[in-house]
């Protein structure tokens, strides 16, 4: 399933590397007085689609949603594979 969402990057995390490879997480805020805040997930060679020069910057995800259930509880997964 490929979404896409607009708003403003207010966080980036440094990239860490995991058994499963590299991995960069970054929050948008949407516009609007209201406007949620929402987290996503780059992996491995998509680590350089964000640095840390784009705090503030008004961007473009598209991304991916998976969801896995672990024990009795749920997990979502929000995969960006592009940011403009």
């Amino acid at each position: 399933m490929a979404l896409e969402i607009t708003g403003t990057i207010i966080e980036i995390s440094a990239e860490k590397t995991t058994p499963n490879g590299k991995v960069k997480n970054f929050a948008i805020q949407q516009p609007g007085d209201y406007g949620k805040i929402v987290c996503f997930g780059l992996w491995n060679d998509k680590t350089s689609l964000v640095d840390a020069t784009m705090i503030d910057t008004e961007v473009t995800v598209k991304f991916n949603v998976a969801s896995r259930k672990s024990g009795e509880y749920w997990n979502t997964n929000l995969t960006a594979y592009e940011v403009k």
